[in-house]
């Protein structure tokens, strides 16, 4: 998600995903990926667009206003005055800098952060995390392992027994037989 690639994508942080057009007027139908919308879409801030993986493609808009939905938000950004500008935006993420994200609350962590980090059991190395993907459930570790297959372990606090950011590690107490499916 986070993870560079020689480019600045590490610099940016996925706050939405632009799902369609909502009326006439240049409105979006938003996801919204970030438990402080409020603050990230506030009238007036610079966000930043990017491709369907986060990657920054250089055009920035002004926000204009957001309006909450079940599950999401219709978003209103400064210059896209119709539904054909706002379908030419369909499928993008909105980013905004890494540095400008709220830190982390003590109990807390950004998800960007997990992005690259070892993931530990009681059995020893298991892989490195590689994604953490949203469900209507909650969200979802994707950790790939040295054979190359994907392991999806639910972030949550039976399955997730500790992160620490300082050593990069991710320990995880899954339930008998999820790492064999």
């Amino acid at each position: 998600m986070e993870a560079g690639t020689g480019s600045d994508r590490a610099d940016y942080l996925i706050v939405g995903r632009i799902r369609r057009p909502h009326g006439i007027r240049g409105e979006l139908l938003i996801a919204v990926d970030t438990d402080r919308p409020q603050s990230v879409f506030r009238t007036g801030r610079a966000i930043q667009l990017g491709d369907v993986d986060g990657e920054p493609n250089g055009a920035k808009y002004r926000i204009g206003r957001l309006r909450p939905t079940t599950g999401g938000g219709i978003l209103k950004l400064d210059g896209v005055e119709s539904r054909e500008g706002a379908e030419a935006l369909r499928g993008h993420t909105l980013l905004i800098a890494a540095t400008a994200a709220s830190p982390a609350a003590t109990d807390e962590v950004h998800y960007h952060d997990l992005v690259g980090l070892a993931v530990r059991t009681r059995d020893g190395d298991l892989g490195r995390v590689t994604d953490i993907l949203g469900f209507p459930g909650g969200e979802t570790l994707v950790i790939q392992v040295p054979d190359g297959r994907e392991i999806l372990i639910p972030f949550a606090k039976e399955f997730v027994t500790g992160i620490d950011l300082k050593a990069e590690v991710v320990t995880i107490d899954p339930p008998e037989g999820l790492l064999d499916l």
